[in-house]
């Protein structure tokens, strides 16, 4: 199962989506203004954003400013077309 994109939004006060983490491994730079984006894994290696069946990983948002101001939503879109709030 591979993640293809990711929308999300985020608090003003967080200032820009800097970086993008799956299992410590960075996978997107997205570097955009608040407070929503949608952001499509093109240049990530497919074996950093591929899931195993029933597994998990971590997935780690750097923005800005490192503090939790709010309500983040983010929506994970995966290659069958499956999509998990």
């Amino acid at each position: 199962i591979v993640l293809t994109s990711m929308t999300l939004t985020w608090p003003s006060e967080n200032g820009r989506w800097d970086s993008i983490f799956i299992d410590g491994q960075i996978v997107g730079n997205p570097n955009f203004d608040p407070t929503y984006y949608e952001f499509i894994f093109r240049e990530a290696h497919l074996t950093d954003r591929t899931f195993d069946p029933g597994a998990s990983k971590e997935v780690v948002l750097d923005f800005k400013v490192d503090q939790d101001f709010g309500t983040y939503t983010a929506t994970f879109s995966f290659d069958n077309g499956c999509t998990r709030p």
